[in-house]
């Protein structure tokens, strides 16, 4: 395993342990690590497995905006079903 392996998975990591804790770095830093996943696919010439990392890359980003529309007063979200 490379180095950036280490650090993607050591991000994807943080980034499960901050949505645990329901904090809003955990799409920052899913973002961090999904980039550095879809830099190890594509330099493996893994496209498919590259595109995916982007798609996880606009989910984390639309959450993160959905996050910010809906969080309360005191800056936490309350989670519900759909």
């Amino acid at each position: 395993m490379s180095l950036i392996e280490w650090v993607a998975a050591g991000l994807s990591l943080v980034a499960v342990l901050a949505a645990v804790y329901r904090s809003i770095t955990t799409f920052a830093v899913g973002i961090v690590g999904a980039g550095a996943y879809c830099w190890v696919f594509f330099d493996a010439s893994l496209y498919a497995s590259a595109g995916l990392q982007l798609f996880f890359i606009a989910v984390q980003i639309e959450g993160w905006r959905h996050w910010h529309a809906h969080r309360e007063a005191a800056g936490e979200i309350e989670p519900r079903r759909l």
